[in-house]
């Protein structure tokens, strides 16, 4: 970019954020596209994983109701819009049904 130092100084702080908006939008899309690293991806178990925003509430609609899933800390969280009910199925899997 040419030598800004010459202008106003408000027009150098216009061009400063914009510059800074241009490069936060970029990072919205490179995750948006999967190309951001994540901690929240969607998976088929065919292609390739595509990476969510970092920290994305997902909401699963079940017998009709949400239940928000989301990362807090290092744990998952889940919310019910009702009783949530938690059913073992193996050492390394869990069930979630809503009444």
């Amino acid at each position: 970019m040419e030598n800004i130092k010459r202008l106003p100084k408000w027009a150098r702080f216009r061009i400063e954020k914009l510059e800074a908006d241009v490069e936060y939008y970029k990072k919205q899309v490179r995750q948006i596209e999967g190309k951001e690293e994540s901690n929240i991806y969607i998976s088929n178990l065919v292609d390739e994983k595509i990476n969510l925003p970092k920290n994305a509430h997902l909401y699963f609609i079940v017998n009709g109701n949400p239940i928000s899933v989301m990362m807090r800390r290092e744990n998952l969280e889940i919310q019910g819009w009702r009783t949530i009910n938690i059913h073992p199925k193996a050492s390394n899997a869990i069930e979630v049904s809503q009444d």
